[in-house]
């Protein structure tokens, strides 16, 4: 009998459960702990620490920032099958990721697996809905209704076998995690857990920059975040002026031509694309983009649908993937026989790979460097109404893509292409939560002095201006807009002039 299955009606209230391995250092299981409770998870997950190594941990303490934290003391000798059944019996859960040793993923699923899962004899009972887990070298993911959760005794030896602790290999190992998932049509899986892997990868991120960054933590030490010398705010001074930083928007800004009447008759344009919008909030198995993405959603998604629509460019080259690649590559292929030239540039394509399989890229190029490592001709192949889509690091700073795209590509386009930044809100400024959440961009206000007294370049759409100003059109024409206000911002080259 599955251990989850008793008494269902009570453990629902969670959607996932986190059930992380302890390991035998304090002080990484403190750090990684820290960066989980700045993420401020939401009450849909908790996270269950099994602590087999008697490791001093402050539970109460930990729960300030992390109220949904359970530890559970075990024993060393304990088998990993023992450990998990352990933590099934208090999780709350309808599904669990099981993460061993600070996201140090190892394995990758494949159809042996499942083969294996099927033929071993020992089962870990874990099958309401659905399981994802880590386990025993292996990665696994199944519904109760075909399958049980077996924790194979057999696996490779550890001594012989190299764990997958890199970025990449996390992320290759996700694109497994989601091929399965579509194998065998686990969609509601997928949506509900894959927000919470980006979270994880976000902290073994920072935990990687700061293990391995001597020469960079120099710059924390010699001048610390909020001195007037570092790029990192002073929060405190933020909060002096927040109604000033953060009040109404104005509807002019100095220096810069908003191009209204412009935008509205592109707004126009778009109310008949937007009936014919094919996409759905949730994953489905007919498109690769969903709305509900965590990352480019209803108004950003809707706006470059018809965008395309509107434009038929015959070419576009995207900088930083991901679901908007995932718009593209699905508007390509219903309303243009994939006939656009897609081309892809991301030094970490495996976020890519992770939405769509990569035997979907029959018509796009992927270029897998930095893009300041990508020659300008690339570029100059751009025609009138073709898109070079912007969603980099959001970050100027000594060779950044941020400056190599500004300073470098922007002069050197046609006349007639279209350019689009993500993530830059009207005024030109980040959102308040954004700041408050430990966010230091600064590319909207380059690109806000970019824009100030050029006449090469003119505003074409800007999601939150119009957003703002011109709700009452949204709420009667493209409703759906209202559920995500977006950060947009699309401008048009309008002169000749090219060094």
């Amino acid at each position: 009998m599955s251990i989850l299955n008793e008494n269902t009606q009570t453990k629902t209230s969670v959607c996932c459960s986190i059930i992380l391995g302890a390991g035998d250092d304090i002080a990484k299981l403190n750090s990684y702990l820290l960066l989980l409770g700045d993420m401020n998870l939401s009450s849909e997950y908790e996270l269950i620490v099994l602590n087999n190594h008697a490791l001093q941990i402050d539970e109460k303490q930990l729960q300030v920032y992390l109220p949904r934290l359970k530890v559970i003391d075990t024993s060393e000798s304990l088998t990993k099958k023992r450990l998990v059944d352990m933590a099934a019996e208090v999780a709350k859960g309808e599904y669990l990721l099981i993460v061993n040793d600070f996201v140090r993923f190892e394995g990758f699923l494949l159809d042996e697996s499942i083969r294996e899962l099927e033929s071993s004899g020992e089962k870990v009972s874990l099958s309401l809905g659905g399981v994802f887990m880590i386990v025993q070298r292996r990665y696994y993911l199944c519904s109760a209704d075909e399958f049980d959760f077996i924790n194979s005794q057999n696996s490779t030896d550890s001594e012989s076998s190299e764990s997958v602790d890199s970025l990449e290999e996390i992320y290759k190992i996700q694109n497994s995690f989601k091929d399965t998932a579509e194998k065998y049509s686990q969609f509601e899986l997928l949506n509900k857990l894959e927000p919470m892997f980006n979270q994880i990868i976000k902290a073994k991120e920072d935990i990687e920059f700061f293990n391995n960054s001597d020469a960079n933590t120099k710059f924390f030490r010699k001048y610390p975040p909020g001195h007037f010398y570092s790029p990192i705010p002073c929060l405190e001074e933020i909060k002096s002026r927040e109604a000033k930083i953060f009040g109404t928007p104005p509807r002019q800004i100095p220096g810069i031509d908003l191009n209204e009447e412009g935008q509205l008759q592109i707004l126009e344009k778009f109310k008949e694309f937007y009936n014919e919008q094919p996409f759905s909030p949730t994953k489905t198995d007919e498109f690769r983009y969903y709305f509900e993405n965590g990352n480019y959603g209803y108004t950003d998604g809707i706006v470059l649908h018809c965008m395309i629509r509107y434009l038929q460019p015959k070419r576009i080259i995207e900088v930083g993937c991901g679901y908007s690649s995932c718009n593209m590559l699905d508007t390509n292929k219903l309303f243009f026989d994939d006939s656009i030239d897609l081309t892809f540039i991301d030094p970490n394509p495996e976020r890519l790979y992770l939405q769509t399989k990569s035997i979907g890229y029959a018509k796009a190029t992927v270029i897998t460097r930095q893009v300041q490592d990508v020659s300008l001709d690339t570029f100059s192949g751009l025609e009138e109404n073709d898109i070079l889509f912007i969603d980099s690091s959001h970050v100027a700073k000594i060779d950044s893509d941020v400056n190599y795209l500004v300073f470098e590509v922007l002069p050197r386009l046609k006349e007639g292409v279209y350019v689009h930044f993500h993530d830059i809100w009207y005024p030109f400024e980040y959102a308040k939560e954004w700041i408050y959440d430990g966010h230091a961009w600064n590319e909207a206000y380059i690109v806000r002095a970019f824009l100030q007294y050029n006449k090469d370049f003119k505003i074409a759409f800007f999601n939150g201006y119009l957003r703002y100003f011109f709700e009452d059109v949204f709420r009667e024409y493209m409703p759906l807009c209202l559920n995500h206000p977006g950060g947009s911002l699309w401008i048009r080259k309008v002169t000749d002039n090219r060094d």
